[in-house]
């Protein structure tokens, strides 16, 4: 009796590490998939990007729109769940993003405003033609636009 509850124990030991494993190779949450999409002030001209221009513009390596705005990234706070469906788009957890950015900011290579609610976030978007940022989807009102996000490097 003794060996089969040291049995029992043993596999149930095994598969709630083995679910452990598992659960830590999700890199966010799958909520994170539906909580923002990428909105920007419809005078930048920009209906889509590809993933690797969303990168670019939210890294701070592209400054300018192509009708020669200059970009203005607006940051929902930390934890947030736009910022956390941003981090996702980018394959990065949130805390390697916003160092990057940071450093990237007291270099002078780059700007962003970080605000403390969506409702902040969209009146700034709204007041900077050039503004970029991740909202919650019922937030993205005139005069934002909603940003795809392609596949691709182009």
């Amino acid at each position: 009796m003794t060996n089969r509850i040291t049995k029992a124990k043993r596999l149930t030991t095994f598969l709630m590490v083995a679910a452990s494993v598992l659960v830590a190779q999700l890199p966010y949450p799958a909520a994170a998939e539906e909580a923002g999409v990428l909105a920007v002030n419809s005078k930048a001209n920009v209906q889509s990007l590809t993933a690797l221009e969303l990168r670019n513009v939210v890294s701070g390596q592209k400054r300018t729109w192509q009708n020669g705005l200059p970009i203005m990234l607006v940051l929902p706070p930390a934890g947030s769940p736009e910022l956390q469906w941003l981090c996702s788009q980018l394959k990065m957890p949130e805390a390697t993003y916003m160092r990057y950015i940071k450093e990237k900011m007291y270099r002078g290579q780059m700007q962003f405003v970080t605000v403390a609610n969506a409702n902040e976030a969209k009146a700034m978007l709204g007041s900077m033609a050039g503004g970029i940022g991740p909202l919650p989807n019922q937030q993205v009102t005139e005069p934002l636009v909603q940003v795809a996000i392609a596949a691709g490097t182009h």
